[in-house]
C-alpha cells in the first residue's frame, strides 16, 4: 500500500542498478521522495537542483568512493548518511563512522532493517535543524532574550515581558538573524510601565560585520 508523502528526500547511491531500483521502489512505497545515483558525479548533480535529507551510500563506488564522499558531505551539510557496507568491510565501516556517517546497513540490505534507520536517522536530522533554526531567530541584549520569529521577549529568569503595541527593533543590519553586533532599540511594558531603552545586542549567529558595513537602520517590525 503507497504510504503518505512524508516530503522527505532520500538519494540512493550505488552503482549497482538493481539495488538501486529495489530501495528505490521499496522507500518510495513507504512515502519517501527518492533519487537514484550511480556515481558521486551524478549525486553531486542531483543536490544541486534539490535538496536532500538522507543519503543511502554504498561504499565502494567507482572514482569517489563512499568513504571520499562521506567526508566530503559532512564537511559542508549535516545531511543523514547511511553507508551500505559489505559483510566484511568492518575497516570501512569504522573509517566511514570516523569521517562523518551516521549508521551503515551490509549487503544484502534487509528492507525490515533498513526503514527503522532510516525513520531514525530522519528524525535526528529534523531535530538538529530546528534546533539550528531556532538558535539563529534568538538575539539576546542586556539581561533580555528576543526570539525574532515568535516574538516573545523573555528576561534574565525566563519570565516572559509584554511587548507594547506597535512594537519595533530597529537593527543597523539588514537580517537580524544574521546580525553579529548591532545596536538595537526595543520598547516593551515591564512591571506595569512602558520602558525604551538601547543596549548593544549580540546574535547568535555572525554575518562577519553586516553591522558595520550598513549605512541604513531598517525597523524590523515584531
Amino acid at each position: 500500500m503507497q504510504r503518505t508523502k512524508s516530503g522527505e528526500r532520500i538519494a540512493v547511491v550505488d552503482d549497482d542498478p538493481s539495488i538501486r531500483e529495489t530501495l528505490e521502489g521499496f522507500l518510495e512505497s513507504e512515502g519517501y521522495q527518492i533519487d537514484c545515483a550511480a556515481d558521486a558525479d551524478e549525486l553531486d548533480r542531483v543536490m544541486r537542483m534539490k535538496p536532500v535529507d538522507l543519503v543511502l551510500l554504498d561504499i565502494r563506488l567507482p572514482g569517489r568512493d563512499g568513504l571520499s564522499l562521506t567526508r566530503e558531505l559532512r564537511a559542508r551539510s549535516e545531511i543523514g548518511i547511511i553507508l551500505i557496507t559489505g559483510r566484511n568491510d568492518k575497516v570501512d565501516r569504522i573509517l566511514g563512522l570516523e569521517y562523518g556517517a551516521d549508521d551503515y546497513i551490509a549487503k544484502p540490505v534487509d528492507e525490515r532493517e533498513l526503514l527503522p534507520r532510516v525513520r531514525n536517522l530522519l528524525r535526528r536530522v529534523g531535530h538538529s535543524r530546528s534546533a539550528s533554526l531556532s538558535a539563529s531567530s534568538m538575539l539576546a541584549f542586556g539581561q533580555f532574550l528576543l526570539d525574532t520569529r515568535s516574538r516573545i521577549l523573555t528576561d534574565a529568569a525566563g519570565r516572559t515581558v509584554p511587548l507594547t503595541t506597535p512594537n519595533s527593533i530597529c537593527l543597523p543590519c539588514s537580517c537580524v538573524t544574521r546580525a553579529r553586533s548591532c545596536h538595537v532599540s526595543a520598547s516593551f511594558r515591564r512591571r506595569g510601565a512602558s520602558v525604551s531603552n538601547r543596549w548593544t545586542a549580540r546574535s547568535t549567529r555572525s554575518c562577519g560585520g553586516c553591522a558595520a558595513r550598513s549605512k541604513r537602520t531598517p525597523t524590523i517590525r515584531i
